[in-house]
């Protein structure tokens, strides 16, 4: 009994003296597993007189600087780099329609002169979209209101009543209950017209659009191709399943994913009853 006894003693002063020493390692595991890159509280705070762990802590912590100060001139890159062509791409459309506007301008330069304008209108809507996907990623929407989702819905759908009109495109709006969303409303604006542009651009002739307003929930449906899209690739930036497809710069989703994220908004993707539908969820 006492050879077990003191076994046992033995066992568990083993036991504690490695969690005491191991200590230094789990703050650091702990640190590292609710680390995110861009986050405003990343400092490590994990003093340890072992000089081993010290060490482990000072590269650990060298190596994050880099990889912050790294990922911060990107991010700084992509805004300012936008911000800035967006001078000389309005400054050649002006020229575009002037020249268009001249009399002694033949038909053949006319048509050129058209594809020119519509390929630097897409490019400024690409450019202006990178920029908005700069500043919610640099956390530039802070101010948060009461947000009426059911009154955003409204709004954009007498908005682009006409537009579903002349593509023949029905308009279904069941609202089940009110949604009220603390969020930015300049994001919430944005979500809500990318979902419903989105569901404009990839319909068919014919099609029909479902928007659904439930207890912190939204959901919008549009008939397009008679398949499921892949929901691991179609939040990503630039995926388009068409190339071809005219509107799409391929950042509308990014757009509502990066918008949901920040938001606090779960957004998810299936294929039901003929209908590609998005799900916000609170």
């Amino acid at each position: 009994m006492l050879l077990l006894l003191l076994m046992l003693c033995v066992g568990v002063a083993l036991v504690w003296a490695f969690w005491r020493n191991m200590r230094p390692m789990y703050r650091l595991l702990h640190w590292l597993d609710g680390y995110a890159i861009g986050a405003t509280e990343k400092k490590l705070e994990n003093d340890t007189s072992i000089s081993e762990f010290r060490q482990l802590n000072e590269t650990v912590t060298d190596c994050f600087d880099r990889i912050e100060r790294a990922y911060e001139r990107e991010r700084r890159f992509i805004g300012d780099a936008s911000h800035e062509m967006q001078t000389p791409l309005a400054i050649c459309q002006n020229r575009v329609e002037m020249l268009m506007e001249d009399e002694h301008v033949t038909e053949p330069q006319m048509v050129e002169l058209m594809k020119t304008q519509q390929t630097l209108s897409e490019l400024s809507r690409l450019n202006k979209s990178l920029l908005l996907l700069s500043k919610i990623e640099n956390n530039q929407f802070i101010e948060q209101t009461d947000v009426c989702m059911n009154e955003l819905v409204h709004h954009f759908v007498e908005m682009y009543a006409d537009v579903f009109e002349a593509m023949n495109v029905t308009m279904d709006v069941a609202e089940e209950a009110q949604w009220h969303v603390e969020a930015n409303e300049p994001l919430m604006t944005t979500l809500v017209s990318n979902l419903l542009r989105n569901a404009y651009i990839h319909n068919v002739d014919g099609g029909r659009i479902s928007v659904i307003v439930r207890e912190d929930e939204l959901e919008i449906g549009n008939t397009g191709i008679e398949e499921p899209l892949d929901s691991t690739h179609i939040f990503e930036r630039f995926y388009r399943r068409d190339r071809n497809k005219k509107g799409s710069s391929g950042l509308g989703l990014s757009i509502v994913k990066a918008i949901c994220d920040v938001s606090g908004i779960q957004i998810d993707y299936r294929y039901e009853d003929g209908l590609h539908r998005f799900r916000l969820k609170a």
